[in-house]
């Protein structure tokens, strides 16, 4: 009636949440699981932290990557479920219980939720949830239009997070573990080879609190980081993503642009304002929200350059 999950966490110089992220865990209403942390050589006070829990399971590495660690973790875990979080949320009462609903039958792989801003996320942070949830981020990272108020239903996904998921411990023994060396967009190669075995479902009412970048500069970074990724997957996988067409889409829009002249760039600047005001309706959110997509757009295709010319890592 209630498998044991092991729940599996990366960790590195997060000394600022890891606390809070631990406290939640520790106050899970879900009788049967462990909690095995993965401190990839922080050089802050994680490790003292970390120490100073009962009940958990520390493993320390020489610095290995999230991939690196969620794979020693998954080798020592001893659950029939993994629950993925990561060292920078806090997660539900129910997180585990609403996880473990979504695998409604024996097809079911893995199961994912619902992303939110903790009550003290900075006011910027609580922005880029914001802009997240407004544009979807194009391919299921952030979900829009989901709800847990919305009638209860699971929902068919083609990925969910490695910040708020759980998978059957079976399908590693099939498939392998993360690719290691690859960062972020780990959980988006190992969903694709997963969803060829099975269904991925997403429960809205599995709820983490996930802490965002609190300033401009950490946001574009964050965003460079996805579109390198993304780049590394086209190169090695093919487009098999709705983002992954973007780069030849803005191709065609400049192309577009420069053969119609002022129709074009008045085209250009008022669809995508009218979108985000239909999604945000508030004018100071969409002109917020405007700006995020102006730095979406540049730092993505920087970071998917730069991926498309990356080496193949290992696995």
């Amino acid at each position: 009636m209630n498998p044991l999950v092991s729940i599996i966490i990366p960790v590195k110089n997060g000394q600022k949440i890891i606390r809070r992220c631990l406290d939640s865990l520790k106050a899970l209403n879900y009788p049967n699981y462990e909690i095995i942390v993965v401190d990839d050589n922080s050089s802050d006070e994680t490790r003292q932290i970390l120490t100073s829990y009962s009940g958990i399971q520390v493993i320390e590495t020489s610095g290995i990557g999230p991939s690196g660690c969620r794979n020693l973790g998954i080798k020592l875990s001893k659950g029939e479920y993994l629950a993925f979080t990561d060292a920078d949320c806090l997660v539900h009462s129910e997180w585990l219980n609403e996880l473990l609903k979504g695998f409604v039958s024996v097809e079911t792989v893995g199961v994912g939720g619902d992303q939110q801003s903790p009550e003290d996320e900075t006011e910027f942070g609580k922005m880029v949830q914001g802009f997240l949830k407004v544009v979807g981020f194009v391919a299921d990272y952030v979900k829009k239009g989901d709800t847990p108020t919305s009638p209860f239903k699971f929902i068919p996904t083609n990925h969910n997070p490695s910040c708020n998921v759980m998978y059957r411990k079976e399908i590693f023994n099939k498939i392998g573990g993360f690719l290691e060396g690859l960062w972020p967009g780990e959980d988006v190669e190992l969903d694709y080879r997963i969803k060829k075995l099975g269904k991925l479902i997403y429960n809205p009412r599995a709820i983490v609190y996930h802490y965002r970048p609190d300033n401009l500069w950490k946001f574009c970074q964050m965003i460079k980081r996805y579109g390198d990724a993304q780049g590394f997957l086209v190169k090695r996988y093919g487009a098999f993503r709705l983002i992954h067409y973007e780069p030849i889409f803005l191709v065609i829009l400049v192309v577009a642009v420069c053969v119609t002249g002022v129709f074009g760039l008045c085209f250009c600047f008022f669809v995508p304002l009218f979108y985000l005001f239909a999604r945000a309706k508030s004018i100071k959110k969409t002109l917020q929200f405007s700006r995020l997509l102006v730095m979406t757009i540049i730092y993505w295709n920087l970071g998917f350059i730069r991926g498309l010319m990356k080496k193949c890592v290992s696995g």
